[in-house]
């Protein structure tokens, strides 16, 4: 009984870090605003009072950095304060999905090796 209560809190450590993993490089390293805008894809803003703003893309109209969000069908232009960003990242769809499916291999393989390294065989009972 034991033995299940460790696994189970295991695998409840492996999905854990599934998920922080996820999270965590969905976003490339920062750039500038200049190229952000240039790429136009989702792009995650965080200002200095660690307010984080995410939109659709960027845009540059007239030396002004304008995000652009979509919601319920309607397009919402939010003009960004240039002397308060601290950084800019640009949605990184390649490394999102290899940590989505890699992260999860990767993670699993270490518990079937920690399980395979702890197990101490089937015990047979014969009889008497």
């Amino acid at each position: 009984m034991k033995s299940i209560k460790k696994q189970k809190s295991n695998i409840s450590l492996l999905i854990a870090l599934i998920m922080i993993l996820q999270c965590c490089v969905a976003y490339g390293p920062p750039i500038d605003l200049e190229e952000a805008a240039k790429q136009e894809q989702k792009t995650k803003v965080k200002y200095d009072n660690d307010v984080i703003h995410r939109f659709q893309y960027l845009v540059k109209e007239d030396n002004d950095y304008y995000g652009i969000d979509k919601k319920n069908g309607e397009i919402i232009k939010t003009k960004i304060d240039i002397d308060q960003i601290r950084n800019v990242r640009v949605y990184d769809r390649t490394r999102s999905t290899t940590a989505t499916i890699l992260t999860p291999i990767i993670l699993t393989g270490v518990v079937i090796g920690i399980a395979a390294a702890t197990w101490s065989g089937p015990t047979l009972n014969w009889g008497n």
